[in-house]
């Protein structure tokens, strides 16, 4: 089942091992600890209805439709209403005494499957000692009526031999509790065992983890928040999808993306930023819809695009990524990170073509050209090649970022109209607009290619013609 806990105290029982002692007794802590382990390995309360030392019985009165277990007397845990013996969840509501009153009751928080609140999960072991006292069983009876040897079933009760599945079978025949109860029961104390291992070997990723602006990550909606410093890693590793720094550093660092970024200065510092930016592009990417790229239908889907850059991006985003995705080309526009230094990137993703931007530069002249620069890129169809705008290019690159350089100012500005345009060397601002609605574009372009041609000045009132692009709040 999965358990739920309805407010923070209990919340810190469960995680706590000293707040459990102080509050509840070595026996009490020790009892607490093995419901709540056998409530996360039960599918639903009634494979309890036959596991005597917890007396899970149904209310009377006003807690009718709630379930109570037995803890340690004088308490027990209490279910909230609306539980049922067949109903696969279970909220802890209080720790109540024999009274009908909780001591605690607020409302629910979840509890994640991946990083659980408990600091604990007992063996089967416990479990089943519990089991033979409250039924007054002795391990030799258990042995014979089971048809397992006595060392077997001292060693399962130690919690040294695991629970096998012939095993759990017949602890269900003669206990009546299912065999599916006590394989999961073994089954998540061997995870706890191994997540113990794990959290030593995630304080040895500290210093990897204090590479990553992992407050702004925090910010964008990349990572949630940690706790320590070994949470942090062990987060860092689930967003990146690998299992060790190292294997980040072969899927990462070591792509031939990075050949063409290697050699800008810093280059080394800014790699967890740039693959933590490219893997956020790459999880967004996995819920796109879409076929196989179609060259053809992208070159056409371009010239509508095209006609978006005088919108609101609210109103033009939906359709870009649409007509991208008719093509079978994705496009993500992906939150930078401080330091990130890159505008676009192109790559083939899962046998498709990926184009993913930032707002770097925060004006449209910057975005269009970044967009169609990296379309340029994808009809190149190089599938193992990673172009990265803003890194530094290898020779042999240069000449596909001058011809995507070229088609991205042709398709914005056509030559022959800009030719002329230029030829007159008087740009005021009426005039720019009037040259932006006659091949229907918008201004703020026009104004941005004068701007980097060195034909109008930053400082002049043209500038003001581009229009800022901004992340919503």
């Amino acid at each position: 089942m999965q358990v739920q806990y309805s407010n923070r105290k209990l919340e810190k029982l469960a995680s706590d091992g000293k707040e459990r002692l102080k509050k509840l007794g070595t026996d009490g802590a020790r009892r607490f600890e093995a419901r709540i382990s056998e409530f996360k390995a039960a599918n639903c309360l009634e494979d309890l209805r036959n596991l005597p030392q917890a007396r899970i019985h149904e209310l009377k009165g006003n807690r009718k439709k709630q379930f109570s277990a037995d803890l340690c007397h004088p308490y027990r845990l209490i279910s909230l209403p609306g539980t049922t013996p067949s109903h696969g969840k279970m909220t802890a509501d209080g720790i109540g005494n024999a009274s009908p009153s909780l001591i605690y009751k607020k409302s629910p928080t979840p509890m994640s499957e991946t990083n659980p609140i408990e600091d604990f999960a007992t063996p089967p072991g416990v479990t089943l000692q519990d089991s033979l006292d409250a039924l007054g069983m002795s391990q030799a009876e258990l042995s014979e009526r089971a048809g397992i040897s006595d060392k077997t079933i001292n060693r399962i009760i130690k919690g040294i031999d695991p629970v096998t599945h012939s095993t759990a079978l017949a602890l269900e025949k003669v206990l009546q509790v299912p065999a599916g109860f006590w394989l999961k029961l073994e089954s998540n104390y061997r995870e706890h065992l191994a997540r113990q291992v794990e959290a030593r070997t995630l304080a040895g990723f500290a210093d990897w983890a204090r590479r990553f602006p992992y407050p702004d990550m925090i910010r964008k909606g990349y990572v949630t928040a940690a706790r320590s410093a070994e949470e942090k890693a062990a987060v860092l590793l689930r967003f990146f999808g690998v299992a060790t720094p190292d294997r980040w550093q072969a899927v990462y660092q070591d792509m031939e993306l990075e050949l063409s970024f290697r050699k800008t200065e810093g280059t080394s510092d800014r790699m967890p930023v740039l693959s933590a930016w490219l893997r956020r592009g790459e999880i967004l990417a996995q819920s796109a819809v879409g076929g196989e790229f179609d060259a053809t239908t992208f070159s056409q889907n371009l010239q509508t695009i095209r006609s978006f850059t005088r919108e609101v991006p609210s109103t033009f985003i939906p359709k870009m990524k649409t007509l991208c995705a008719e093509a079978g080309v994705i496009f993500e526009l992906v939150p930078e990170l401080p330091g990130l230094g890159v505008s676009g990137v192109m790559r083939w993703f899962h046998g498709r073509p990926l184009i993913q931007q930032s707002l770097l530069f925060k004006t449209n002249d910057n975005f269009w050209f970044t967009f169609f620069h990296e379309a340029k890129h994808v009809l190149q169809m190089r599938k193992k090649q990673i172009f990265i705008e803003g890194g530094k290019s290898q020779p042999e690159d240069i000449k596909r970022e001058e011809e995507a350089n070229r088609f991205a100012g042709e398709i914005l500005i056509p030559g022959d109209a800009w030719e002329t345009f230029v030829r007159k060397s008087h740009f005021e601002s009426e005039r720019i607009r009037a040259f932006a609605k006659n091949i229907a574009i918008h201004p703020g372009i026009v104004a941005g290619r004068l701007l980097k041609e060195g034909l109008v000045d930053y400082s002049k009132p043209q500038a003001k013609l581009r229009a800022k692009f901004e992340w919503a709040a």
